[in-house]
């Protein structure tokens, strides 16, 4: 019954691990593909009433959960070898979660009581997302390291959300209310899916309500940072559906999701970066390798993010009409706006994870959070009501300029900044030379889906081009280089 959960802790299998990366792949690309259909059936005024209720029901489903994803799971994993720990202290968490879950519960419903009638019946199919709170165990699947169970349940609802809203979604049928009803019925349906499996590896024991409260103080430590990085991120679509129209509130939910697709590829690789960071950092006597594998890293993210930044904004134009449909132009200057956050956005996933982390500073992060909000609330405040999505986008600039700087002070000799600087101007140089390689061929006249082609191949052969001028002639370094053909060997292996 709970026989044997520390054994499979550490049988990382490689199924588990394809799994996994199947899993990742489908999560990243079901909002790209669904978004082809969903923004041609919603209109951008639907798309914006969609994401400012469901920022509005995630605000409550954050409080409800507190820390408990990170806590949980941590817990667990250091139970991993005792089995009755392992089911007390499962028991006591999962009556805390659905303590907290129905106190928030409770909130939201009188929330939905003061709206106006406009407003409910939308607030009240949302509440899909917080009765799921009451049995998300994801926390415990992750503290035992079953990847391959929620990588399976990931698929299996990722699938059935992107059917539903193919076979369901249409115009005249109230789409708004079905996209919405499909959204969070396929989430509650793949947490429900996940409670019997629980008999697997716990047996029931009777949890005190001493014991059950004992975590609240733990899980309230992991959660400010956690509610500061959440409130900043999801900030400017609250203002946004607030202060201006719900059109500029869906133009701004769609080229901010088009954004977030390089930022996860940088986020991965600084995952992936992080380990053997930590472990170099450690030591006075692998300093000097620690800075040679800092500017490396960095140069490899700065790199690809520069690329993926304006090569975005120079298939824009073409991109928007044949990705969004009509009705999303403005989607356009968005992008070109959203394109220096995506570079200071990967710079700050860099400072913190290559060397905040690895170094013990997370508290210098968590300050960094609070007052790139705070910047980000204040500039919103001036900005949003003048210029809309535009003002929203601003807004985000300075606050992760602000988050990248306040990270900065916590730089010290063992990152190799001089080297990082002239890395970032030379490939920023080179991402500039291929947009405007990209829009000299847009010039070209052809259908708006063979220009997007034509310019992605033609802007990504014409930057491979010129790193691998700049790498033989300037910087006279094929480090880089060796670096991704050593990972697509890895990959291929």
């Amino acid at each position: 019954m709970g026989k044997g959960i520390a054994a499979k802790s550490n049988a990382r299998t490689a199924g588990n691990a394809v799994f996994a990366m199947i899993s990742q792949m489908i999560i990243t690309l079901t909002p790209l593909i669904t978004t082809l259909f969903v923004s041609r059936e919603l209109g951008a005024e639907n798309l914006g009433i969609f994401v400012h209720t469901l920022v509005m029901v995630q605000y409550f489903q954050m409080l409800a959960n507190l820390g408990i994803v990170n806590y949980g799971a941590r817990i667990l994993a250091e139970d991993a070898d005792d089995t009755k720990k392992v089911s007390l202290h499962f028991w006591e968490i999962f009556g805390m979660q659905i303590l907290t879950t129905a106190v928030f519960f409770a909130a939201y419903l009188i929330y939905i009581l003061i709206l106006p009638p406009s407003g409910k019946m939308m607030a009240l199919v949302q509440i899909l997302w917080l009765v799921g709170s009451f049995v998300d165990l994801n926390w415990f699947f992750y503290g035992i390291e079953e990847v391959k169970i929620t990588a399976i349940r990931d698929l299996f609802t990722k699938l059935l959300t992107i059917a539903g809203i193919l076979l369901l979604v249409r115009k005249g049928h109230n789409p708004l209310i079905v996209y919405t009803l499909i959204m969070g019925g396929t989430n509650l349906i793949g947490l429900v899916i996940m409670l019997p499996l629980i008999k697997r590896y716990v047996y029931w024991v009777r949890p005190s309500l001493k014991g059950i409260l004992a975590h609240l103080k733990p899980n309230l430590i992991l959660f400010i940072p956690l509610l500061a990085t959440s409130v900043f991120h999801s900030m400017d679509k609250t203002m946004l559906g607030y202060m201006t129209s719900y059109e500029e509130l869906g133009y701004y939910y769609n080229a901010d999701k088009i954004i977030n697709v390089p930022l996860s590829i940088t986020n991965t690789l600084a995952t992936v970066f992080l380990p053997r960071a930590t472990i170099l950092l450690q030591s006075p006597d692998t300093r000097h390798e620690a800075r040679d594998y800092l500017k490396k890293s960095f140069e490899l993210m700065i790199l690809l993010s520069c690329a993926m930044a304006f090569g975005i904004a120079g298939c824009a134009k073409d991109f928007v009409p044949v990705f969004f449909g009509s009705g999303f132009e403005s989607c356009t200057t968005l992008i070109y706006l959203f394109v220096p956050v995506l570079i200071i956005k990967s710079i700050s996933t860099f400072f913190r994870m290559e060397y905040l982390v690895p170094t013990y500073r997370e508290k210098l992060y968590i300050t960094a959070t609070f007052a790139g909000a705070a910047v980000n609330l204040i500039f919103n405040a001036f900005l949003i009501p003048r210029y809309g999505a535009a003002g929203a986008v601003a807004g985000t600039f300075l606050a992760e300029l602000t988050v990248m700087l306040v990270q900065m002070k916590g730089v010290d000799r063992n990152v190799p900044m001089k080297d990082m600087s002239v890395a970032m101007l030379s490939y920023l140089v080179m991402s500039v030379l291929m947009f405007g390689f990209m829009k000299v061929i847009g010039y070209i006249r052809a259908s708006a889906l063979i220009m997007v082609v034509i310019e992605i191949m033609g802007g990504a052969a014409f930057y491979v081009v010129l790193c691998l001028l700049y790498w033989k002639y300037v910087s006279r370094n094929n480090e880089i280089l060796e670096l991704l053909t050593g990972m697509l060997r890895r990959k291929n292996a």
